[in-house]
């Protein structure tokens, strides 16, 4: 890690949710990501204070300050100002009520997130995500007249397996339109998601869109014991070559197609092979459907949710991770695997192509069927693979690099109003 700051900035992030080991109730890539840069940013010497949605008390974790989120701490602070508005919203919008419900609990917190920025009295606002969960910290931090950044860690407009309604979809293209009009920046975690904003969105300040990538904690991925003893330990056959699947089942992750592309090998290679599909969510019970009507019970395994450690282990077994994603922002499956010497197969119109693409560690498959996928798996599994050059490649986004964009990134943007 490089030196910390002698002049410490306060940074008050706001996001709709963390994952870590105190929050472990929203398991996704997303709340991952958020802890990480959090924590991180502290470890760097950084005052950061964290707001979310999930109801706490305070606390202090990894030199992260959670600022405390009660029922009674809204009430008490209850703000009717953008009230009416935030109620049309949702009337006029096709989302589902327990949806509503929910959304209406964020809307009512607007005033309680004027109040902890009053209180904290931050350099700078680091909000996470847009949606109508995070309006309230968007319209908060607009009348607070504090300096901001937004982080995207993906675009939900454009891909119709992500299930949004319209009006979210239309919320997401007007609020980056609205932002970068007020000269607000916002970082993207790819290359391939500024130029989709800048293609196709009314971008008066392309300078505001600044590309800071997501980082890894390399050294978590690199473990003392041999593959070898890992696939005695998971009872896995030493010539079985192994695919690998990380993410939450769902459309999104088009995790179907896999299977479709399993099911369409040679059956000699077929019988050499075992996947595994890591993540819970609600396409298991389909996935497992598929799985039992093609008599591949043996060859495709749903593993559910696993914890980090045991997800390094089965990156470390295997020989190939194979990501069917319909759209990824930036994909932290990619690198991951990258840090366990794993080489990457992958649709070759991923947002996050340009920044992770080595072809000695990728290879892309450039039309979106199965039996194109099909046919990339045999020639990766065919291919020779350099484990040490691409472990070396995963060090190119650790932490320490990311987190040093921040930083310049915080101390240009302080004290701008």
């Amino acid at each position: 890690m490089q030196q910390k700051q002698t002049n410490t900035l306060r940074i008050l992030q706001f996001a709709p949710y963390v994952t870590n080991s105190y929050f472990t109730r929203n398991k996704t890539g997303f709340g991952m990501i958020v802890w990480e840069v959090s924590k991180n940013l502290a470890e760097n010497g950084v005052n950061v204070h964290l707001f979310t949605y999930q109801f706490t008390n305070d606390a202090q974790i990894d030199g992260v300050i959670i600022l405390s989120h009660k029922p009674l701490d809204v009430i008490k602070s209850f703000d009717r100002t953008n009230l009416f508005h935030n109620l049309n919203i949702l009337r006029d919008s096709e989302i589902p009520m327990s949806r509503k419900i929910r959304i209406l609990r964020y809307f009512l917190t607007e005033g309680y997130i004027k109040k902890i920025i009053y209180q904290v009295k931050p350099d700078l606002i680091h909000i996470h995500g847009i949606s109508l969960g995070t309006l309230p910290f968007i319209n908060a931090a607009i009348t607070s007249n504090i300096p901001f950044v937004l982080t995207l860690h993906g675009l939900n407009s454009f891909d119709s397996n992500i299930p949004i309604s319209s009006y979210e979809r239309n919320l997401e293209k007007k609020t980056i339109e609205l932002l970068n009009s007020k000269g607000i920046t916002i970082t993207v975690v790819s290359t391939g998601i500024k130029d989709i904003i800048l293609n196709h969105f009314n971008i008066v300040n392309p300078e505001k869109i600044v590309v800071i990538l997501n980082g890894i904690d390399y050294e978590k991925f690199q473990l003392t014991i041999s593959k070898k003893i890992l696939r005695k330990k998971y009872g896995i056959p030493e010539d079985k070559k192994v695919l690998l699947n990380v993410g939450s089942l769902c459309k999104k992750r088009n995790q179907s197609s896999l299977i479709d592309a399993i099911l369409r090998l040679p059956e000699n290679i077929r019988e050499e092979v075992i996947c595994f599909i890591i993540g819970e969510g609600p396409e298991r019970e389909r996935l497992e459907y598929l799985i039992k009507v093609n008599n591949l019970e043996r060859t495709v395994i749903l593993t559910g949710y696993m914890d980090n450690k045991k997800i390094i282990e089965y990156y470390t077994i295997s020989d190939l991770t194979v990501i069917t994603s319909t759209s990824e922002g930036f994909g932290m499956p990619f690198v991951e695997s990258f840090a366990c010497g794993v080489p990457i197969l992958a649709f070759e119109d991923l947002d996050a192509r340009k920044d992770l693409y080595n072809e000695k560690c990728m290879m892309l498959v450039k039309e979106r069927d199965v039996e194109t996928l099909a046919k990339g798996i045999i020639k990766a599994l065919n291919s020779s693979w350099d484990s040490s050059f691409i472990k070396e490649w995963a060090k190119g986004f650790s932490w320490d690099k990311i987190i040093i964009q921040y930083l310049e990134l915080y101390e240009n943007l302080k004290g701008c109003k």
